[in-house]
């Protein structure tokens, strides 16, 4: 088994730049994400053997549903 490893790092880097509004935007954009997949997820309800109710996601993986997702979180 072959393991790979990486290494993250993060620096400090002083400045006088205003980027609440930035990070906010990007907050909005991410959640506006999230939201469109979320509403496209189709949920099935099936029975495990024990007669318990199990609600199983389907999530749309055809490259037309992220194409247009992708398009219109761009605009």
């Amino acid at each position: 088994m072959s393991r790979s490893y990486y290494q993250v790092r993060a620096y400090n880097v002083r400045h006088r730049y205003d980027v609440n509004g930035f990070l906010e935007a990007y907050r909005r954009l991410l959640q506006r994400a999230v939201d469109e997949i979320w509403a496209e997820i189709r949920w099935i309800e099936k029975y495990d053997r024990r007669g318990r109710k199990r609600l199983i996601p389907i999530i749309p993986k055809d490259n037309s549903f992220k194409n247009h997702h992708l398009r219109s979180l761009l605009e």
